[in-house]
């Protein structure tokens, strides 16, 4: 009888530690990014993890490394762990898809950052319509409708592909404004490779009057050959993401840069984390939000650099 009495008592209790056990389990939440070489993706990349983190959720990180098939198997891990949520911070859209496709046949929840796709449950970004609507429209003012522009851009990402739309849709209507030399972009080593192409093109293109980039990384490198070749007063920079180097060119008033679209990278990560946390406690997640972005002139540089938080380490 006794021994039948321990046995029950030692059963009770592994059922308790057990049922504790379980009770205490914390969410699990997969956050995937393309790399951490570039600021946006650095900052957008923490503002996930700090604000997952701060919540008291498990976080298992992973970082592409700027390299499609480290992060398309990162994704095939993360379909494997099965979390509660995916986040995934940009990547090559056609390389990522079969991973993405998986993670929600699983049942699990994607929250993406700038990688809008049809398995997200949620995007969140800049508007970048938007974005490549408004420094194209930039460009067309600052030229007057007419001049030589040159393009840094590669097709694959989503982000990239929306950015140069806006362009193309922008210049059908200023024909004025012609596009005579297009040059892809590198990574790693982005701004050197983009400052010898840009070097080319000066040769090539003589009476070039302005440079546009997909994001700021190329524009930084390229604005560096044109202020080496003495042109920076003739041949003028647009770029996008508000890059902190790019700002600080565009605040010195002695680059080439004329203009770059103002994002708030910590805050997509911080927004996106958010959401994450949202569909853990069961709310429904909206499927798109905007994130506000500025246009940075000269006329406005210092203003944006004192009020918006990216820009802090260069006040």
């Amino acid at each position: 009888m006794k021994k039948r009495f321990f046995v029950v008592i030692a059963l009770l209790v592994v059922c308790m530690v057990s049922g504790v056990a379980t009770a205490q389990k914390k969410p699990l939440v997969c956050v995937s990014v393309v790399g951490t070489e570039h600021n946006w993706d650095i900052n957008a990349y923490n503002g996930v993890l700090d604000t997952l983190r701060a919540a008291g959720v498990d976080v298992r990180a992973f970082d592409g490394e700027r390299k499609d098939q480290k992060q398309a198997n990162d994704l095939e891990t993360i379909a494997q762990l099965k979390p509660d949520v995916a986040v995934v911070i940009l990547g090559t859209t056609n390389v990522l898809l079969p991973g993405l496709k998986k993670i929600n046949d699983r049942g699990i929840p994607i929250v993406t950052v700038d990688l809008q796709n049809p398995y997200s449950t949620c995007n969140v970004s800049s508007n970048n319509y938007a974005m490549g609507i408004d420094i194209a429209l930039q460009i067309v003012n600052d030229l007057k409708g007419e001049g030589e522009l040159a393009v840094f851009y590669r097709p694959g990402s989503w982000v990239a592909e929306v950015r140069r739309h806006g362009l193309d849709f922008v210049l059908k209507d200023f024909p004025g404004i012609k596009i005579v030399a297009e040059q892809p972009y590198v990574v790693p080593g982005t701004v050197p490779d983009a400052m010898n192409k840009m070097e080319n093109i000066l040769k090539a293109h003589p009476n070039l009057d302005a440079v546009w980039s997909v994001f700021d990384q190329p524009l930084i490198g390229a604005a560096m050959a044109i202020q080496a070749a003495g042109k920076q007063n003739q041949v003028k920079c647009f770029g996008i993401d508000g890059d902190p180097q790019a700002m600080a060119m565009l605040r010195s008033g002695q680059s080439a840069y004329a203009a770059t679209i103002v994002q708030q990278p910590y805050l997509i990560g911080e927004t996106a984390g958010k959401i994450a946390l949202d569909i853990i406690k069961g709310k429904e997640a909206p499927y798109a939000v905007y994130v506000d972005h500025l246009v940075g002139t000269e006329e406005n540089v210092e203003e944006i650099i004192q009020t918006v938080d990216t820009y802090k380490d260069i006040r």
